[in-house]
């Protein structure tokens, strides 16, 4: 299979769902599968579920999250992840002095309710230069609210225990795409360009957008993957 025959595969970040990929999905001419890891507290629990539910074949889109899952993938079954693009995501493990913070954040969803919680966290998630910043972060608190506490929990658990994948992108003959907001203040900006090192990889940093790029930078994220696409005959 080649070309526009392999799906995207979409995999979400933390609290998200499939309205976190609208935007980017209705500017690209590729089929495109979301797949939710809400039930998983572990990467390598996720990548596992999802390669037992997808195609034989397919480029794997992560957002955040979600891109440690695409990676985990990768490294299980190199023969089916033919690409990988990293919205927002990078291959390192979480500081282990994040945890006690990130058990912090599930507590205060939980007494002051998601919506109110992410709501208080938007400026932080955007960029100011983001042309519609009340409209996105009305979005991300409508998906975070959605997806509930016990998914808040689990994904803090997975954060917490994610693996370090730095040694998957470096190894792997796949073709990868890492997009990232110059403007991102959600992850250091080292770990992006940290990417740039394997032979493999290509990263864009895209002006004017923060963590939430696939909502903030629809187009000029459309634009890079569908060249991706192109020159690496996904």
């Amino acid at each position: 299979m080649s070309g526009t025959g392999r799906p995207l595969l979409c995999l979400g970040g933390t609290l998200c769902d499939a309205r976190v990929f609208a935007p980017l999905l209705a500017r690209l001419a590729r089929p495109a599968i979301f797949w939710s890891h809400n039930d998983h507290d572990r990467v390598a629990a996720a990548a596992t579920a999802l390669l037992q539910a997808v195609p034989d074949e397919f480029v794997a889109l992560g957002f955040s999250l979600g891109g440690f899952v695409a990676l985990d993938a990768l490294r299980m079954a190199p023969g089916r992840v033919v690409g990988v693009i990293l919205l927002s995501g990078n291959a390192f493990p979480d500081d282990p002095a994040n945890a006690d913070l990130r058990r912090a954040e599930v507590a205060a969803g939980r007494a002051e309710g998601l919506r109110v919680w992410m709501e208080g966290r938007g400026a932080a998630l955007v960029s100011p230069s983001c042309p519609a910043p009340d409209d996105v972060v009305d979005l991300i608190a409508d998906m975070a609210e959605a997806a509930g506490h016990d998914v808040h929990g689990r994904q803090a658990e997975m954060n917490i225990h994610r693996p370090d994948l730095r040694a998957v992108v470096n190894a792997s003959g796949r073709p990868l795409l890492a997009l990232a907001g110059m403007d991102d203040r959600v992850c250091p900006r080292q770990r992006y360009l940290d990417l740039q090192h394997a032979s493999n990889a290509t990263l864009r940093m895209i002006a004017d957008a923060g963590h939430f790029l696939p909502l903030e930078a629809p187009t000029a994220c459309g634009d890079a993957i569908e060249t991706f696409l192109k020159e690496h005959d996904l």
